[in-house]
């Protein structure tokens, strides 16, 4: 199984592609999936779902104009 699961399922359900992830965390598309490839400590994964929470709003409030 993949590492950081909940992630990538979080990021799936949400609508959000992992590089709108990584462009909203700084980083590459490329970084993002080498990050995603190890387990996250529990902090940077935490963080890393509130950010995919933000993006999800963001897009559902696009939607609704």
């Amino acid at each position: 199984m993949h590492s950081n699961m909940e992630l990538r399922r979080a990021v799936k359900s949400a609508g959000v592609c992992l590089w709108q992830l990584a462009d909203a965390i700084g980083i590459s598309e490329a970084s993002m999936t080498r990050l995603l490839r190890r387990p996250l400590p529990e902090r940077k994964k935490d963080e890393l779902l509130d950010v995919v929470q933000q993006l999800a709003r963001e897009k559902a409030q696009e939607v609704d104009r």
